[in-house]
This record gives C-alpha cells, structure tokens and sequence, in this order.
C-alpha cells in the first residue's frame, strides 16, 4: 500500500495508536463481562468479543474526515464525529459475522456495537444535538479515499486490525452523517423483529456495551495517550472510574507499579487477545 497522510486522534495521538489501544482495554478490562453478557443473549463469546473489537477499533472513525484533520493540530474539534462510525461498526460487523453466526445473530452484535459507536460520547452530547449539528452542515462525513487512508493509517499503527483494514479498503461508497444515522436507527428499529428482543433488553445491552467502550476510550486518552503531562494522577472521571476498577488493589498500597504501565500491561494483553481473534476471520 502506498504511504500516506498519517491521520490523529488529537493533536499528536495517532488515530490508530489510540483505536488500538481503546480495543485493548475494552478487551483486556471486560472480558469477562461480555462473556457473560454473550451467554444471555444466546451467541458465542468469540462473536461477541469480535463485534466489540470492532467497535473499539472504528469509533473515532469519523474522525479521519479531511474536515477534522486540517485542523487537528492547531484545535481539534471532531463535532459529532461519531454519526459516521456507527453505520461503520454496522457495515463491518455485518460483513465479517455473516456466515460465522446465524443470520439474526450476526445482525443484533453488529446493531449494539453500531449503537455503542454511536454513543461512546453520550455524557458529551445528545444524538438531537449531532442531528441538528449535521444538518447545519457541521458534520462531516467520509468518502472512498478517505476510507482508504484510514486503512494505511491502520496498516502502520495496528496491524491486528488486518481483516478491517481489508473491508475499509474494499468501501466504494460514501457515508454522510445524517445517511448513517438514519440507516443505523431502522437497523436497530428492526432488532425487535429479527431477535425478538424487547426494546428494554435491547437497551440494556446497548448500554452495557457503550458503557465498556466509553471507559476503555476515556482511559485510552487520559493515560496512555499522553495528552497530560501527569498522568499518573488521573482527575475526574478517570479517577472515579479506576477507583470502581479497584486498580490501587492490582497496584499495592505501596504503588510499586505506576499506572500507566499497569494500563499499557492490560491494553496489550487485550491487543494480543484481539490479534488471536481476527486471524482467524
């Protein structure tokens, strides 16, 4: 593949770096969460960690838009970034279940990591909110070449993302904002007939999914980014979520192991864990 742009989460974090690592904490964090949670939906657990991978890996997707990225050294604003992705994380999820899981199956994974894409931002803005935001044009989308650029974008900085570094490759069609979510919200309308799932079972999964993946994106860029320089003391959010974590029982009283390496520790444990699951699609 040719050499292209390199294309940034923030101002210097590399787009694929951080999507990779938010894969690795989602999987190396919650593991046995999903575990527990595909056996209540009746699917393997490999489906569903693949599914989560996925999300994981394309949630900040819109972000490689041309429109976001001219400005993302100076002052990165990705508004509502997240309407592209999610039909993303549907369409991929879709192409790479079929035929592994049943049909109906492969269709309610790919919806909630679709959903959880969508909402991995929830505590920043409402899907009203991005819905006017991209009607005033505000929202941008992405294209075939762009498509492309975040296949070499993850080529560089991820390699276990080969099976979706394919189907980003093999894209032809444009996605707009406001297209995706409408495609994603009559995909997710038509879950209760496929699955047979109430709308509230639905909506816990759902909930259940972005919770895990909004966590693992925060800590993603709180700690292992760099984006602070003290990142050793984690503020706000972050810190009221490792406290739930426990991660000072993992550390020692003594806090012999520093945080981040406990997290970069997790986050390739959870990367290796993905790279055994995508090679085998």
């Amino acid at each position: 593949m040719i050499k292209t742009l390199a294309l940034y989460a923030w101002a210097r974090v590399r787009l694929g770096h951080h999507s990779c690592n938010v894969a690795g904490l989602l999987l190396g964090l919650f593991s046995e969460e999903l575990r527990v949670t595909a056996n209540r939906l009746g699917v393997n657990a490999e489906s569903l960690y693949i599914a989560a991978a996925i999300a994981a890996l394309l949630h900040d997707a819109g972000k490689a838009s041309p429109g976001y990225q001219e400005r993302v050294a100076t002052r990165p604003v990705f508004t509502c970034h997240e309407l592209v992705a999610g039909k993303l994380v549907l369409d991929t999820s879709i192409r790479i279940l079929e035929g592994r899981i049943e049909d109906k199956y492969a269709q309610l994974l790919a919806g909630l990591a679709g959903l959880a894409a969508l909402r991995h931002h929830h505590g920043m803005r409402s899907i009203d909110f991005c819905r006017r935001e991209a009607k005033k044009g505000r929202v941008h989308g992405l294209s075939r070449e762009d498509f492309a650029l975040l296949a070499s974008e993850f080529e560089e900085t991820c390699p276990p993302s080969r099976p979706i570094i394919m189907i980003l490759n093999s894209l032809d069609n444009d996605y707009d904002p406001l297209g995706s979510l409408i495609a994603l919200s009559k995909h997710v309308e038509n879950l209760t007939r496929i699955v047979g799932f109430r709308e509230e079972g639905l909506a816990f999964y759902a909930s259940q999914l972005t919770g895990f993946l909004s966590l693992a994106d925060y800590l993603a860029a709180s700690i292992l980014d760099g984006r602070r320089k003290d990142n050793e003391h984690p503020r706000g959010y972050a810190a009221t979520a490792l406290k739930e974590l426990s991660w000072r029982l993992m550390t020692g009283i003594e806090g012999k192991v520093q945080l981040t390496d406990l997290l970069k520790g997790i986050a390739m444990d959870g990367i290796k864990f993905m790279k055994r699951l995508l090679s085998r699609l």
